[in-house]
């Protein structure tokens, strides 16, 4: 069971915002820069939510998306994200949004891809299609260090006219002696990247992003030549497990008209049924009541929609356990779909398959908001009762040393009689 200790970040996360240029920087493929209202501090691995408040074309899976953030902190205090069109109403609106239109960003969140400063470990990249973005952020960064690890990017995507920022990957290779890259327009193959792996040796971090089905790949032919999961690191999308439950596989268990179906859907708690990777399939009543967001919406996401205030430590420690198979009851702190921030004890447990292997995951929320605002006013009492206890205490020490004085003024006067 995980402990509860200080885990809990910055919640002041939601960011009025609007969006100052667009670019087209491949077929189907824009750069959008966003000005938030205030200071927006971000590291380089960071991702946003971007709100759309008014979707010009409608989307059942709500109006926002994740994205990662493509640049580096600079003096006008803009992000930049990259999106690929495609027919969801989410896109269409974006793609569409004029200059000056207002959007909300809800982040900085994340922490899949991260170096520091003097790591020994050399970085092998393997990014799909506009997962470019945040290698692009992270090799930048980099460029900073005074010793920066070496780094090779394996670039995919079908063709080259839908494949963005290649002048900017020359310019990078060009800049910087760390940094090497090739483009591939065939899926994943390790030949891509064996010549690469002998130079750098066995101390390698394997950096993985892009679409499921590139992922899910990658991590075939790198587990085939004998690449620990260990040494891999994804954003977004993980490699999808053997017998991974489905949203299909839950909705036939759960239509049936028996006790169980109704008990889950009908609970009074927060209710969710994930896959091995943290991807709803399903999510009761009392999960869309709390988060304010529709099943729709909540389906393909992960818990990070309405949660991801936790310090990046507790998530790390959070997925271990549960890849350790360990029951988790922790508090978190969560933000429902108003950005309003609520308080949970949140109780997760492994679903197993016929082998015993972890297929997905069953958690359950208790809103203790209430408790931890009673908790709150409490430590807040305490504190002005010590606080007046200390007045006190000062106060009469006060009047103790003033009368000293007056018994000496007095003493000599009465020796004087």
């Amino acid at each position: 069971m995980m402990t509860n200790s200080d885990n809990q970040i910055n919640l002041d996360r939601i960011f009025k915002s609007r969006l100052t240029a667009s670019e087209t920087v491949a077929v189907g493929v824009k750069k959008f820069t966003i000005l938030p209202d205030r200071p927006f501090p971000f590291l380089p691995w960071q991702y946003v939510w971007v709100e759309i408040p008014a979707l010009q074309f409608p989307d059942t899976h709500g109006n926002r998306r994740a994205f990662s953030i493509f640049n580096v902190i600079n003096e006008s205090n803009t992000i930049d994200i990259v999106a690929r069109i495609s027919e969801s109403g989410y896109k269409q609106s974006l793609f569409n949004l004029s200059h000056g239109s207002e959007v909300t960003i809800h982040g900085p969140f994340g922490s899949s891809f991260t170096t520091q400063e003097g790591s020994n470990k050399n970085i092998i990249m393997i990014a799909g299609g506009v997962g470019i973005a945040a290698f692009i952020c992270l090799i930048k960064t980099m460029g900073k260090f005074s010793s920066p690890p070496k780094c090779f990017l394996d670039y995919l995507n079908n063709s080259q006219e839908i494949t963005p920022f290649l002048n900017e990957l020359e310019d990078l290779k060009n800049q910087y002696n760390f940094f090497d890259y090739t483009v591939n327009y065939e899926p994943f193959k390790f030949e891509d990247v064996a010549h690469v792996k002998n130079k750098f040796g066995d101390n390698i971090r394997w950096q993985i992003t892009g679409p499921q089905s590139m992922v899910d790949h990658a991590y075939s032919v790198l587990s085939s030549n004998n690449i620990t999961r260990e040494s891999m690191e994804f954003e977004n999308f993980y490699p999808t497990p053997p017998n991974n439950l489905t949203v299909s596989t839950i909705k036939e268990q759960l239509s049936s008209d028996n006790l169980f179906a109704r008990a889950i859907q009908y609970s009074s708690s927060h209710t969710i049924i994930t896959d091995a990777n943290g991807v709803v399939l399903f999510a009761n009543l009392a999960a869309q009541k709390i988060t304010g967001y529709t099943e729709t919406e909540m389906v393909g996401n992960t818990p990070r929609l309405w949660g991801g205030l936790m310090n990046p430590d507790f998530y790390k420690e959070l997925w271990k356990h549960k890849a350790e198979g360990s029951y988790i009851s922790h508090q978190i702190s969560n933000r429902r779909k108003n950005g309003e921030i609520y308080y949970v004890i949140a109780h997760i447990s492994q679903i197993q398959g016929p082998a015993g292997e972890i297929i997905g995951y069953i958690a359950t929320e208790e809103d203790i908001s209430a408790r931890v605002a009673f908790e709150k006013e409490l430590e807040q009492k305490v504190a002005e009762q010590e606080r007046l206890n200390k007045v006190m205490v000062g106060r009469e020490l006060k009047m103790i040393e003033l009368k000293e004085e007056i018994k000496k003024l007095k003493n000599p006067l009465t020796n004087s009689n």
